[in-house]
């Protein structure tokens, strides 16, 4: 419509000159209009935004490096005062603190940016090396150990399964070991062999985990699939005296939960006799294989002296050249062979140990077994109730990381994966 009118508008104009020359006013007034309302509708909201932006700041650490380490909020701002400590939160417009050790202690502005690493092969030609590695623990915190302070004795054991999650039975294996010997009890021969065979089968499973899942992550990735065949086979033991496969709550102080079925002694012994054959195979295929050698050799080195400071133990201070095995230096108790003949109204009192739990008397003791990723101890003090009073978990995996920072300290970027499969970790266990 407003085309037509101004078509009629020109046929009325005289000159021919006179209509480019109203055509040339027109378009240049119509465009400056347009990017005028444009240019004021930017400018009205980068107000909006700013005005809002610094009216409602917080300090957060993970910002953009575009907002300086702020973070703004537009609606309910403010029922966060009492938890800040601030009476009002507009106030809030801090820059980032960040210490520097160059200043003498004093702290200094930076601008943080986050950053996107792809680990992996890397180009020889590509910058990167590792100055400082700090390792951010917690993110898996469960508060294990005081929920422990409110269970039975026989209750607390489910949560040693949660802790390193691949090395279930071992962790089971300590924890029962500190209440028998604070009960100053013996297990019956049978049962020792029973829950030494299953800590041994468990440790197999740590070690077919760990060993392929660092062949996997520098880039080797037949071995992860060969190896976690038979890895399933040891579910299917654990599965067929426990029924379950892995969080299994076998093990019980004073022995374990159940007898063997029938066959399944027959079913290891058959697996036990073929598993080297695939150890050979493994080893074929990753011991000598120059990718896994060049990713492998001279990475993340810690000489004997180091190991100790930083309490290492199981395969890392061995591979340091030290020879400590728990199952050595303090073998778990050598117990003697046990009779019972117990009538029906005995085991009433089994009942109530399930019912009510047991009492233990007041003390502590300290025990430790050698699990898979080295030194797993228990510290239990007992006040004579059927509760823990405290229960300290010794973590091998929280000493080894630890150690990140010397480990990585002026190695590539690229390598920091190699040292991560290298220490095996498990943040159940870490992190508690």
């Amino acid at each position: 419509m407003f085309l037509l009118v101004c078509v009629e508008f020109l046929l009325n104009l005289t000159s021919f000159s006179m209509t480019i020359d109203f055509f040339s006013v027109l378009g240049w007034a119509m465009l400056g209009s347009k990017v005028v309302g444009i240019c004021c509708r930017v400018a009205g909201a980068s107000q909006a935004l700013l005005a809002q932006r610094s009216s409602h700041t917080i300090w957060y650490p993970d910002a953009n490096a575009g907002g300086m380490g702020k973070l703004w909020m537009s609606e309910k701002y403010d029922e966060y005062d009492k938890a800040i400590g601030l009476d009002k939160l507009e106030k809030l417009a801090y820059e980032m603190p960040v210490f520097s050790d160059s200043y003498e202690g004093k702290h200094r502005e930076k601008q943080l940016e986050n950053m996107i690493l792809n680990f992996g092969p890397q180009h020889p030609a590509a910058h990167g090396v590792v100055i400082k590695a700090i390792p951010h623990i917690g993110l898996l915190h469960r508060g294990t150990e005081k929920l422990i302070e409110y269970k039975t004795y026989t209750q607390a054991l489910p949560y040693f399964d949660r802790l390193d999650y691949v090395s279930m039975m071992c962790n089971e294996q300590g924890f029962a070991l500190a209440v028998e010997k604070l009960l100053g009890i013996d297990i019956p021969p049978r049962a020792k062999y029973i829950r030494t065979m299953f800590a041994e089968l468990t440790r197999l499973q740590n070690h077919i985990m760990g060993i392929t899942t660092h062949a996997l992550d520098v880039g080797a990735m037949t071995p992860f699939f060969w190896m976690f065949e038979e890895r399933e086979k040891l579910f299917e033991f654990s599965e067929r005296v426990s029924g379950a496969r892995m969080h299994v709550n076998y093990f019980r102080p004073g022995g374990v939960a159940w007898d063997l079925p029938l066959g399944l002694m027959d079913d290891i012994y058959d697996w036990a006799i073929k598993f080297p054959e695939r150890i050979d195979e493994l080893e074929d295929m990753l011991t000598e294989n120059r990718i896994w050698k060049a990713r492998t050799i001279d990475i993340g080195i810690v000489s004997a002296a180091d190991a100790l400071n930083w309490g290492f133990s199981g395969v890392m201070v061995r591979a340091s050249g030290i020879k400590q095995d728990v199952r050595k230096t303090q073998p778990y108790e050598v117990y003697d062979q046990m009779e019972f003949d117990d009538s029906m109204e005995s085991l009433i009192h089994h009942f109530k140990f399930y019912t009510e739990g047991f009492q233990v008397p007041p003390g502590a003791t300290y025990v430790p077994i050698e699990a898979p990723k080295g030194e797993f101890g228990v510290y239990l003090v007992a006040d004579g109730t059927s509760k823990p009073y405290r229960c300290y978990i010794r973590a091998p995996g929280f000493a080894h990381l630890a150690a990140m920072h010397d480990i990585c300290y002026m190695s590539l970027i690229a390598d920091v994966v190699a040292v991560i499969g290298t220490l095996d970790i498990v943040f159940g266990e870490v992190d508690r």
